[in-house]
């Protein structure tokens, strides 16, 4: 079982992906975050294997947010 967590500030968008990433049944989406922040700080509980994140939104941004993880350390996303 692959466990995802999904991280975009539009709630339509996350839900589209939700649907798309479930109809496998071997993957399963753990949590869900509005923005890099509230990723940070709720992701640990809930221990994805893949985390999928937007680079643009408020708050923190999907390019920040990877580095500001306990433990992190960060490489170049590209």
């Amino acid at each position: 079982m692959v466990r995802i967590f999904i991280v975009d500030d539009s709630a339509v968008i996350r839900s589209h992906l939700r649907e798309m990433l479930e109809q496998r049944s071997d993957w399963v989406v753990v949590g869900e975050a509005c923005n890099g922040r509230d990723a940070v700080e709720t992701l640990s509980d809930h221990k994805p294997d893949l985390t999928v994140m937007d680079f643009q939104m408020p708050e923190m941004d999907g390019l920040e947010a990877p580095g500001a993880l306990p433990g992190s350390n960060p490489m170049s996303p590209f």
